[in-house]
């Protein structure tokens, strides 16, 4: 298996760089699932080195819609590979090296345990 660099934080790992930008800004990422909001940080700092394009511009470029490229930066869930690529496409970044982030975080993710779930009295 090929180790993929990890991806660091920056500036923006909470969001805060971002406010800097017109519109409204990115919200704060959790903690909950640490790989997870790398990948989305990662995302957002991909997008401020392109120049901090809007999600409709970014829309345009990739041909998603600019709510689902939000949401592949929100943190929330792991976008799908193809919106991914379609991200990375559009703010000029490398494909090769996103597909491998993308494929880590999802086999991190399947080895996280799911939230225990409260017995019923």
């Amino acid at each position: 298996m090929t180790s993929v660099a990890p991806i660091e934080p920056g500036p923006d790992w909470a969001g805060r760089e971002l406010a800097r930008r017109v519109g409204r800004p990115e919200n704060v990422l959790g903690s909950r699932h640490a790989p997870l909001n790398r990948f989305a940080a990662g995302l957002r700092r991909l997008r401020a080195t392109a120049g901090n394009p809007g999600y409709r511009e970014l829309s345009r470029r990739a041909d998603y819609s600019a709510t689902t490229l939000s949401q592949a930066a929100s943190g929330a869930r792991l976008p799908s590979l193809a919106v991914t690529l379609a991200f990375v496409r559009a703010c000029g970044g490398d494909e090769t090296l996103w597909a491998a982030r993308w494929l880590q975080v999802a086999r991190e993710s399947m080895r996280l345990p799911a939230t225990p779930r409260r017995p019923v009295a």
